[in-house]
């Protein structure tokens, strides 16, 4: 369970997106499903469904995210990587 868990953190240090997109994606296609289903058989759109479709959406942006400040912390990484190899 730790190494998973270390596993995990790595892949969401350095590519966040491998886990985030695929969550986002599911949960997507799950509340899109989940409110289709609920529309064909009571006409009215489920707020199950609704709620699912945001979590998506909302997993999704915070992948994007943490996207972001992976890629900002890795070329600050680079820049004092090469500060450091100049001054020597």
């Amino acid at each position: 369970m730790r190494f998973t868990g270390l596993i995990l953190r790595m892949i969401s240090l350095f590519n966040p997106l491998k886990i985030f997109m695929p969550t986002s994606i599911f949960l997507l296609i799950f509340g899109f499903l989940w409110s289709l289903r609920a529309y064909t058989m009571t006409k009215t759109i489920s707020s199950m469904g609704t709620m699912i479709v945001l979590a998506g959406i909302m997993v999704f942006v915070f992948g994007l995210l943490a996207d972001q400040i992976a890629a900002t912390r890795l070329s600050i990484g680079r820049v004092n990587k090469t500060i450091k190899s100049n001054k020597n």
